[in-house]
């Protein structure tokens, strides 16, 4: 197989305070959000679209996001894009919703 590019950064709003946590194992692991706001202009009126990312950080990056990451702050992130798979309580998958900017 064939390996592909997948490289996201992302520039935004920690939307709220990172919760440092551990494994059994004992590794770091935090999470939190960031919300990365756009302007677009339909029409000449002006409108923004919000956009909210889950972050993962592991190791040590977990232990310094924990520590220096606020509410509020603005920040820069790069990383690898997953994707989560779910269903719901009758385990059914949700159906999929793209969205295309004009």
């Amino acid at each position: 197989m064939q390996s592909s590019v997948n490289v996201i950064v992302i520039e935004g709003g920690v939307v709220r305070d990172p919760e440092l946590k551990y494994t059994a194992d004992g590794l770091a692991y935090t999470k939190f959000a960031v919300a990365n706001s756009s302007i677009s202009f339909k029409n000449k009126q002006k409108a923004e679209e919000v956009s909210y990312f889950d972050i993962s950080a592991w190791g040590k990056l977990a232990e310094i996001c924990s520590t220096y990451l606020k509410r509020g702050k603005r920040i820069i992130i790069s990383g690898k894009l997953r994707q989560s798979r779910w269903k719901n309580d009758e385990g059914k998958k949700p159906e999929r919703c793209f969205h295309r900017s004009k």
